[in-house]
Protein backbone atom coordinates (compact mmCIF):
# COMPACT_ATOMS: atom_id res chain seq x y z
CA UNK A 1 0.00 0.00 0.00
CA UNK A 2 2.77 2.37 0.94
CA UNK A 3 4.40 2.21 -2.76
CA UNK A 4 1.01 2.82 -4.38
CA UNK A 5 1.00 5.79 -2.27
CA UNK A 6 4.27 7.08 -3.64
CA UNK A 7 3.52 6.55 -7.04
CA UNK A 8 0.37 8.06 -6.74
CA UNK A 9 1.72 11.25 -5.68
CA UNK A 10 4.67 11.08 -7.96
CA UNK A 11 2.12 10.40 -10.76
CA UNK A 12 0.03 13.29 -9.62
CA UNK A 13 3.14 15.34 -9.21
CA UNK A 14 4.14 14.51 -12.68
CA UNK A 15 0.84 15.45 -14.49
CA UNK A 16 0.69 19.12 -12.89
CA UNK A 17 4.39 19.90 -13.94
CA UNK A 18 3.29 18.50 -17.70
CA UNK A 19 0.01 20.17 -17.45
CA UNK A 20 1.55 23.55 -16.66
CA UNK A 21 4.13 22.99 -19.29
CA UNK A 22 1.57 22.47 -22.03
CA UNK A 23 -0.48 25.49 -21.04
CA UNK A 24 2.95 27.29 -21.54
CA UNK A 25 3.08 25.50 -25.39
CA UNK A 26 -0.02 25.31 -26.12
CA UNK A 27 -3.51 26.69 -26.66
CA UNK A 28 -5.32 26.72 -23.16
CA UNK A 29 -8.54 26.11 -24.95
CA UNK A 30 -6.72 22.92 -26.59
CA UNK A 31 -4.86 21.58 -23.55
CA UNK A 32 -8.56 21.55 -21.44
CA UNK A 33 -10.57 19.99 -24.07
CA UNK A 34 -7.65 17.25 -24.68
CA UNK A 35 -7.38 16.41 -21.11
CA UNK A 36 -11.18 16.57 -20.62
CA UNK A 37 -11.25 13.39 -23.10
CA UNK A 38 -9.02 11.44 -20.66
CA UNK A 39 -11.85 9.52 -18.77
CA UNK A 40 -12.81 7.58 -22.17
CA UNK A 41 -8.84 6.31 -21.45
CA UNK A 42 -9.36 5.58 -18.35
CA UNK A 43 -12.19 2.89 -19.10
CA UNK A 44 -9.82 0.33 -21.08
CA UNK A 45 -6.58 1.08 -18.99
CA UNK A 46 -9.38 -0.52 -16.11
CA UNK A 47 -9.93 -3.24 -18.13
CA UNK A 48 -6.06 -3.81 -18.51
CA UNK A 49 -5.05 -3.05 -15.03
CA UNK A 50 -7.76 -3.73 -13.01
CA UNK A 51 -9.64 -6.15 -15.03
CA UNK A 52 -12.88 -4.20 -14.77
CA UNK A 53 -15.85 -4.94 -17.55
CA UNK A 54 -15.57 -2.50 -20.25
CA UNK A 55 -18.89 -1.31 -21.98
CA UNK A 56 -19.72 -2.13 -25.47
CA UNK A 57 -19.61 0.68 -27.31
CA UNK A 58 -16.63 1.89 -25.53
CA UNK A 59 -14.53 1.44 -28.69
CA UNK A 60 -16.54 3.56 -30.72
CA UNK A 61 -16.80 6.05 -28.44
CA UNK A 62 -12.81 5.90 -27.88
CA UNK A 63 -12.59 6.63 -31.89
CA UNK A 64 -15.08 9.88 -31.96
CA UNK A 65 -13.21 11.11 -29.35
CA UNK A 66 -9.59 10.51 -30.56
CA UNK A 67 -11.33 11.84 -33.69
CA UNK A 68 -12.47 14.93 -31.90
CA UNK A 69 -8.98 15.52 -30.53
CA UNK A 70 -7.60 15.50 -33.72
CA UNK A 71 -9.83 18.50 -34.83
CA UNK A 72 -9.39 20.24 -31.85
CA UNK A 73 -5.62 20.54 -31.88
CA UNK A 74 -6.42 21.80 -35.69
CA UNK A 75 -3.22 20.05 -37.50
CA UNK A 76 -1.93 23.14 -40.98
CA UNK A 77 -3.52 20.58 -44.00
CA UNK A 78 -7.05 21.50 -42.35
CA UNK A 79 -6.55 25.48 -41.88
CA UNK A 80 -7.34 27.73 -44.85
CA UNK A 81 -4.25 28.45 -46.06
CA UNK A 82 -2.90 32.47 -46.28
CA UNK A 83 -1.61 33.03 -49.46
CA UNK A 84 0.51 30.43 -50.90
CA UNK A 85 3.27 28.13 -49.61
CA UNK A 86 5.97 30.16 -50.73
CA UNK A 87 4.68 33.51 -49.44
CA UNK A 88 4.21 31.93 -46.03
CA UNK A 89 7.36 30.77 -45.85
CA UNK A 90 9.24 33.96 -48.11
CA UNK A 91 7.81 36.82 -45.55
CA UNK A 92 5.39 37.80 -48.84
CA UNK A 93 2.01 38.92 -48.52
CA UNK A 94 -0.16 37.44 -45.92
CA UNK A 95 -3.91 37.71 -45.92
CA UNK A 96 -3.10 37.13 -41.80
CA UNK A 97 -0.71 36.62 -39.28
CA UNK A 98 0.20 33.29 -38.73
CA UNK A 99 0.75 32.04 -35.33
CA UNK A 100 3.78 30.35 -34.10
CA UNK A 101 2.79 26.45 -34.24
CA UNK A 102 1.49 25.21 -31.13
CA UNK A 103 4.34 22.53 -28.87
CA UNK A 104 1.45 19.61 -28.10
CA UNK A 105 4.49 17.13 -26.99
CA UNK A 106 3.52 18.46 -23.16
CA UNK A 107 0.06 18.03 -23.77
CA UNK A 108 0.45 14.48 -25.18
CA UNK A 109 2.36 13.55 -22.25
CA UNK A 110 -0.14 14.83 -19.99
CA UNK A 111 -2.62 12.60 -21.88
CA UNK A 112 -0.35 9.86 -21.11
CA UNK A 113 -0.78 10.03 -17.19
CA UNK A 114 -4.18 11.57 -16.28
CA UNK A 115 -6.19 8.10 -17.60
CA UNK A 116 -3.63 6.69 -14.88
CA UNK A 117 -4.56 9.16 -11.90
CA UNK A 118 -7.92 7.55 -11.01
CA UNK A 119 -6.57 4.34 -11.34
CA UNK A 120 -3.54 4.82 -8.70
CA UNK A 121 -6.42 6.44 -6.15
CA UNK A 122 -8.22 3.35 -6.42
CA UNK A 123 -5.48 1.61 -5.66
CA UNK A 124 -5.12 3.64 -2.29
CA UNK A 125 -8.68 2.92 -1.63
CA UNK A 126 -8.06 1.01 1.95
CA UNK A 127 -5.92 4.70 3.00
CA UNK A 128 -7.80 7.58 4.70
CA UNK A 129 -7.98 10.37 1.80
CA UNK A 130 -6.13 12.18 4.79
CA UNK A 131 -3.18 9.96 4.38
CA UNK A 132 -3.21 9.82 0.68
CA UNK A 133 -3.33 13.54 1.02
CA UNK A 134 -0.17 14.46 3.42
CA UNK A 135 1.91 11.78 1.44
CA UNK A 136 0.95 13.51 -1.69
CA UNK A 137 1.95 17.00 -0.18
CA UNK A 138 5.02 15.31 2.04
CA UNK A 139 6.35 13.63 -1.27
CA UNK A 140 5.86 16.98 -3.76
CA UNK A 141 7.03 19.45 -0.64
CA UNK A 142 10.22 17.67 0.21
CA UNK A 143 11.27 15.90 -2.83
CA UNK A 144 9.72 16.46 -5.75
CA UNK A 145 9.35 20.22 -5.88
CA UNK A 146 13.06 20.63 -4.54
CA UNK A 147 14.48 17.92 -7.18
CA UNK A 148 12.59 20.25 -10.28
CA UNK A 149 14.29 23.40 -8.49
CA UNK A 150 17.49 21.95 -8.88
CA UNK A 151 16.55 20.44 -11.75
CA UNK A 152 15.62 23.77 -13.91
CA UNK A 153 18.71 25.54 -12.48
CA UNK A 154 21.21 22.86 -13.54
CA UNK A 155 19.48 22.87 -16.96
CA UNK A 156 18.78 26.37 -17.84
CA UNK A 157 22.04 27.73 -15.58
CA UNK A 158 19.48 29.91 -13.37
CA UNK A 159 18.33 30.52 -9.89
CA UNK A 160 14.78 29.50 -10.26
CA UNK A 161 12.23 32.41 -9.16
CA UNK A 162 10.68 31.87 -5.91
CA UNK A 163 8.57 34.56 -4.66
CA UNK A 164 8.03 36.48 -1.90
CA UNK A 165 5.35 35.65 0.76
CA UNK A 166 4.05 37.96 3.23
CA UNK A 167 5.13 36.84 6.86
CA UNK A 168 1.17 37.69 7.97
CA UNK A 169 0.43 34.65 5.15
CA UNK A 170 3.24 32.58 6.60
CA UNK A 171 1.60 33.26 9.97
CA UNK A 172 -1.79 31.72 8.86
CA UNK A 173 -0.46 29.21 7.76
CA UNK A 174 1.31 27.81 10.02
CA UNK A 175 -1.32 28.67 12.68
CA UNK A 176 -3.95 26.80 10.09
CA UNK A 177 -1.81 23.82 10.37
CA UNK A 178 -0.93 23.54 14.36
CA UNK A 179 -4.75 23.61 14.78
CA UNK A 180 -5.08 20.71 12.25
CA UNK A 181 -2.56 18.78 13.83
CA UNK A 182 -3.78 19.60 17.29
CA UNK A 183 -7.41 18.68 16.17
CA UNK A 184 -6.49 15.41 15.55
CA UNK A 185 -4.73 14.59 18.55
Amino acid sequence: IRSWLLLNGMLHFMFIVLWWLAVRHAPLGDCIAVIFCSPVLTAPLSWFILRERMPPLMLPRTALVFLGIWLIVNPPFLRWPAGSAEDRHSGGPQLFTIPPEPDYKFLAFALMLCPLLPIMTYQTRKRSWIEVEHVNGCLATLALNPSLLLGQYLLLKEMPRIPLTAPREVGLILLASACSFLARV
